[in-house]
């Protein structure tokens, strides 16, 4: 079962390494975030921030360095969320999640959320839409808080009456106040609001072409086709021409054709039995996805304690299975399957790396749920020749365990399972 989201974030030391720093982590075992096997005694040297010696160092190597005894700690990549929403949520009620509290008091609930979140191993957040990232980005980047590395997508796109338009509320009032997403219409619309999440500052693009959602409302359970092929090419095609990326919420098969035919970069949800020829075209098009397998699994076991509807419960159970079928497939076939939570607040921040733990359920070995979580996380990000993996030249974002997460699957979620987390400044 899961914890409630009102229990206190976890006090894991977080150490932020400086310009200045030199820094050794002595005698480790590695899990460098590729796949292959632990490398048992082994230095991790850090200067600056990036990994710059690794392996048995000579002595004079570490020469005026500060020491770091991790004889009988595991070391791993820092967790990377390539789906996660930086809300600072309070409630599932479907009427007061994005009208209380005020969206001041709820930045300061997303600062705690991503602070929880990085403390819990996660040293990068991609979030996927709603708005307040970008600030949280700005203030980490100025050093007014501490945080992780933030991907900010801004508002998403959605249309008119689709997953992303909050269709409880009257039409006018929340296209006003963008609930859930900037809602665009016709090819013009779309072009014109990927701009706009530009000017506001967002990193990438989230798109919203089908509905299928099980934590909203009944209406929003459908999983049709929301969006033309037309305006989705318009969307991409204008943040790739920004060299940014494009993040698609997929529910159903019809909607995986529209997304894999049109190239977006990463497939969040997806949701459909599996089709050999739509891997076999998302390997070729380098496309990424996100199965958020635990929001599925939350939704399940705790939703009608949380107030979610039944429908949304009973739909949650059915459609795990069919993501664990769906990422054993997609593994198989060799598509990048990368680590999401879908976390908007309301789902207790310290259990995100059970989605590691659910992609182990799906088949993948430990270390390939870890990959998962840093090297293939870091590529559906663009990010993969700066974070991802502990080499040498990369920024030095570790977790250090005190237990072996290759045989104890919660390791990161244990009490006494993280010992330190370290972030690259």
């Amino acid at each position: 079962m899961f914890k409630r989201a009102t229990e206190p974030a976890p006090s894991q030391g977080v150490r932020r390494i400086g310009a200045a720093e030199r820094i050794a982590f002595v005698g480790g075992t590695v899990l460098d975030g590729t796949g292959s096997l632990p490398k048992t005694n082994t230095t991790i040297l850090v200067e600056g921030g990036v990994v710059v010696g690794m392996g048995e160092l000579p002595g004079d190597e570490l020469a005026d360095t500060e020491m770091v005894d991790c004889h009988d700690a595991w070391i791993t990549p820092g967790l990377i969320d390539c789906h996660s929403h930086l809300n600072g949520e309070t409630t599932i009620d479907p009427y007061r999640r994005y009208l209380a509290p005020s969206p001041e008091l709820k930045l300061f609930y997303a600062g705690r959320q991503m602070a929880a979140a990085l403390a819990s191993g996660f040293t990068t957040l991609r979030d996927v839409g709603i708005g307040s990232a970008v600030a949280l980005r700005e203030a980490i980047r100025s050093d007014l808080i501490a945080g992780p590395r933030i991907l900010a997508a801004n508002s998403a796109i959605t249309t008119t009456g689709g997953h992303g338009d909050w269709t409880i509320f009257p039409r006018e009032f929340g296209k006003a106040i963008q609930l859930r997403g900037n809602v665009a219409d016709g090819v013009e619309e779309c072009l014109r609001a990927a701009r706009r999440a530009f000017r506001e500052g967002a990193d990438l693009v989230k798109v919203i072409p089908s509905g299928g959602g099980v934590t909203n409302h009944a209406d929003d359970l459908a999983a049709h086709v929301e969006m033309s092929e037309e305006e989705l090419v318009a969307i991409i095609e204008e943040a790739h021409r920004r060299k940014a990326r494009v993040a698609a919420h997929t529910n159903g098969l019809a909607a995986a054709r529209l997304v894999i035919n049109a190239g977006v970069d990463t497939m969040e949800h997806g949701v459909f039995e599996p089709v050999p020829e739509l891997l076999d075209a998302m390997v070729k098009r380098r496309i990424s996805l996100i199965p958020t397998l635990l929001i599925f699994r939350w939704v399940a076991e705790e939703g009608r304690d949380v107030g979610i509807f039944e429908a949304g419960v009973e739909a949650a159970k059915r459609l795990l299975e069919l993501q664990l079928r769906l990422v054993a497939a997609a593994h198989d076939a060799g598509v990048n399957v990368a680590v999401g939570t879908d976390n908007g607040g309301f789902m207790p921040i310290d259990e995100n790396a059970r989605e590691l733990e659910l992609l182990m359920d799906a088949g993948l070995s430990a270390t390939e749920a870890i990959a998962a979580a840093t090297r293939n996380g870091a590529q559906a990000c663009g990010l993969e020749t700066e974070i991802g993996t502990i080499d040498i030249g990369m920024r030095a974002d570790l977790v250090v365990l005190n237990r072996d997460p290759t045989t104890d699957r919660s390791a990161f979620r244990r009490a006494d399972g993280i010992r330190q987390v370290v972030q690259a400044a």
